[in-house]
This record gives structure tokens, sequence and C-alpha cells, in this order.
């Protein structure tokens, strides 16, 4: 869901699988994402997506191959919509 952003920048809001809050951001210059403490920054939306959610335990009964999935569905989602 896009949120208020900056001039020239693109902001949605969603949640990762575990529950927490991921701020993703298309700017000038690429894609800024925000999980707690962790950001991500790429030119690509899966890598900075996956920067920010780094570290974060697989939800239980998840895999990592899970959670990648997940990003890429959102991320090509995101950089459709972001065109």
């Amino acid at each position: 869901m896009p949120a208020r952003a900056l001039p020239n920048e693109i902001v949605w809001h969603t949640y990762a699988p575990d529950g927490r809050s991921l701020m993703i951001r298309k700017t000038e210059s690429g894609w800024l994402a925000t999980c707690g403490p962790n950001s991500g920054e790429s030119d690509r939306a899966a890598d900075a997506i996956r920067a920010a959610l780094a570290g974060s335990p697989p939800e239980v009964g998840k895999t990592a191959e899970t959670l990648d999935a997940w990003i890429a569905e959102h991320a090509a989602e995101l950089e459709r919509i972001a065109g």
C-alpha cells in the first residue's frame, strides 16, 4: 500500500512474514527498505528488502526459500507499480 512520500518518492508499508513492519521507498536513485533497525538500499527492490530483513529468524515452519519467494513476489509487484 503506498504511504506518504516526499516529492519524487513512492513509499509502501507492508509487513514481513514474521509480522514486523517493513517500509519500502522508491527514490530517484533506487530502492530503500527499512525493517526495525535494519535497512537496505539497492537499485533492485528485492535486494533492498533482503538486506532490510537480514538476520531475521525464519517464521516457524518457514524456510529461507519461502522468504526468498515472498521477497521476489513483493519486489516484482512494487517494481511493476513503480514503473
